[in-house]
């Protein structure tokens, strides 16, 4: 029997900025209707997530995985290289993301840079509106499971 676990990098407890990252982004989650916002490196990881999105995995469940832990991921698709690695002040994008078993939202996307000392460290993605909910489909048009955070 395959085991199905989404790809994660764990780590054995929170590194020091992961805990500051965390106590940043959750009150921004909870200020106002936003789905997520969640802070990225240029290569598309994505160490913390919200809490809601960070559940611990389920062994064998590739569905709860995709949809309910979605920390310690590289997010490596178009969308969220586009968003990791832009150099606008902003990007606002729309792009269906994969939560697991075929279904997918179509999520529109306001990314910005972080800067640390005026250098470039990442982006922050805010998915701020959810545009419409695809039904489930019998074969997912996005197979990748590092779909955007």
């Amino acid at each position: 029997m395959t085991e199905q676990l989404v790809l994660t990098f764990p780590h054995p407890k929170p590194a020091h900025p992961e805990i500051h990252i965390a106590t940043l982004q959750e009150p921004l989650l909870t200020s106002d209707p936003r789905i997520f916002c969640a802070a990225v490196d240029r290569n598309g990881y994505l160490g913390v997530h919200n809490k809601i999105y960070s559940q611990p995995q389920r062994l064998g469940d590739l569905t709860w995985n995709t949809a309910h832990s979605r920390n310690r991921r590289i997010f490596d698709d178009r969308a969220g290289l586009s968003a990791a690695r832009s150099v606008r002040p902003y990007l606002i994008q729309n792009y269906p993301r994969d939560m697991g078993n075929g279904v997918t939202n179509l999520i529109r996307e306001i990314d910005v840079p972080i800067q640390v000392f005026m250098q470039a460290l990442g982006r922050f993605p805010n998915g701020v509106q959810k545009l419409s909910k695809k039904a489930k489909t019998a074969q997912s048009s996005h197979p990748k499971t590092s779909a955007p955070p």
